[in-house]
């Protein structure tokens, strides 16, 4: 079995966790958060993939998962405000309209 110390990191988590990051610090902006979120989950699961496939000579894992989760709540974060500032504007239906 080979250490942490042995193993390089996989460079697609590092990326999916910054995206993710950024995702959830630009929700104020809906179709930034979208647009970082998708590549986040996107990167999020290639690095999964790779590090699993790897066989043990990469790391990154936490990385990768923490990235995804971040990357799914500001994707869900940007369609939320998307669809609260257009029920604002007139363009979806009110809340007030929703069912209870």
């Amino acid at each position: 079995m080979m250490g942490e110390e042995g193993k390089k990191l996989a460079g697609q988590s590092v990326v999916s966790l910054t995206l993710g990051i950024l995702g959830i610090c630009s929700w104020v902006v809906p179709f930034a958060g979208f647009i970082l979120g998708i590549i986040a989950i996107a990167l999020g699961i290639s690095g999964e993939s790779l590090i699993r496939k790897s066989g043990g000579t990469l790391k990154g894992e936490g990385f990768v998962w923490t990235g995804l989760i971040l990357g799914i709540v500001s994707v869900v974060l940007a369609v939320l405000v998307l669809w609260v500032s257009g029920s604002m504007l007139g363009f979806l239906p009110q809340w007030r309209l929703l069912p209870h």
